[in-house]
């Protein structure tokens, strides 16, 4: 695992941050709070592109990042996707890669 799989992992989280909204319109929540939801959906998946596209540039930055955004998600239904995210993030050539 490098890289690569973080980078995959990353895109499947920013696309499954919408799933809830569909959830949460099923059971009637009210409008503004599909839109509060939505709108948070967007901004974390334009933030997870920006920082994808900064890892393919092998960006340091974008590389702490990742690491935040898939750390901050561990606690959640998607911990196995965290979990293969984060060991491609620490993986040897991967730290080598995005060292000073």
């Amino acid at each position: 695992m490098g890289i690569k799989s973080s980078i995959i992992c990353l895109h499947l989280l920013s696309i499954i941050n919408f799933l809830p909204i569909f959830a949460l319109k099923y059971l009637g929540y009210s409008k503004l709070i599909l839109l509060i939801g939505g709108i948070y959906s967007l901004i974390l998946f334009i933030a997870v592109q920006v920082i994808i596209r900064g890892l393919k540039k092998e960006k340091y930055w974008s590389w702490v990042a990742g690491i935040i955004i898939l750390a901050l998600h561990l606690n959640s239904l998607y911990i196995i996707i965290c979990v293969i995210g984060l060991i491609g993030m620490f993986n040897k050539e991967t730290r080598a890669l995005y060292s000073h």
